[in-house]
């Protein structure tokens, strides 16, 4: 019986031990389980993570190349327009002097067909004719500036060009201030690229500075205009009025003395 409860006493020992080991050990082995799968997982998201990166990366060239690829054929096809762009004459009167306060009017001429010569004859407002041969397009923009002028448009300042007509643009001009003063006009051709209602460009083919002598003498004619009653009821009439006076004095004078003789 001794021996039995011995044995009992020593089996339980070893199980004790056995299992007091074992234990720890379970759950490093779990706990290393868990690491190893958070380790893959993690390393899974970062394969994946650089994959996409990649792929973004490879959509953004592709995405470049196809907005360079566009971008050099429409410098291409707008380089093919400007060759093909056709030439017409133009002509147009410039005033070298004007009253101030003073309305002139600047006609521009446009053909495709008339000479240079033959629009200037066109032109019935004053001042020189001037002419130049340049670039058009089928839609041309006219353009009269100057600070020191009211510039009334009298026609649209954008026209679509016909080979069988001319095309007349006209301002009124009127100065306001007097001295060396500046007009600026442009004219700038119109034109699509690829059929793209959208996609517009415009090049300037005419560009010329008109310098106007603006002279004082409208506005003292229109100094006097304003203030003639003021001139006449204050300063002419009393003027008059003291010379008439004198003068009738003189005559009497005069006639005293040749009676008297």
């Amino acid at each position: 019986m001794k021996n039995v409860k011995l044995f009992l006493v020593a089996f339980a020992m070893l199980c004790f031990i056995v299992f007091y080991a074992c234990k720890p050990g379970g759950e490093e082995a779990i706990e290393e389980e868990t690491t190893e799968e958070v380790v893959e997982e993690e390393l899974v998201e970062e394969v994946v993570e650089e994959e996409l990166i990649v792929v973004e990366e490879e959509a953004t060239e592709e995405e470049l190349e196809e907005d360079t690829e566009k971008v050099i054929t429409s410098l291409k096809n707008t380089d093919r327009i400007l060759e093909r762009m056709g030439f017409g004459n133009i002509a147009f009167n410039a005033p070298r002097s004007m009253n101030l306060y003073d309305t002139e009017l600047i006609q521009l001429f446009l053909s495709l067909d008339k000479s240079i010569d033959e629009l200037k004859q066109m032109i019935k407002a004053e001042g020189e004719k001037e002419g130049a041969n340049i670039q058009i397009s089928n839609r041309m923009v006219a353009h009269l500036s100057g600070p020191n002028f009211q510039i009334t448009a009298i026609t649209p300042k954008e026209q679509a060009i016909i080979s069988s007509d001319v095309t007349e643009w006209k301002w009124d001009i009127k100065p306001k201030e007097i001295g060396l003063q500046s007009l600026h006009l442009t004219l700038t051709a119109l034109f699509t690229i690829d059929n793209d209602i959208s996609t517009k460009r415009a090049i300037r083919t005419f560009d010329k500075t008109i310098e106007v002598q603006v002279t004082c003498g409208q506005r003292i004619k229109k100094f006097f205009s304003e203030y003639l009653e003021f001139l006449l009821g204050s300063i002419i009439i009393p003027i008059v009025f003291i010379l008439r006076k004198r003068l009738k004095n003189l005559v009497l004078r005069i006639y005293n003395f040749v009676k008297k003789l």
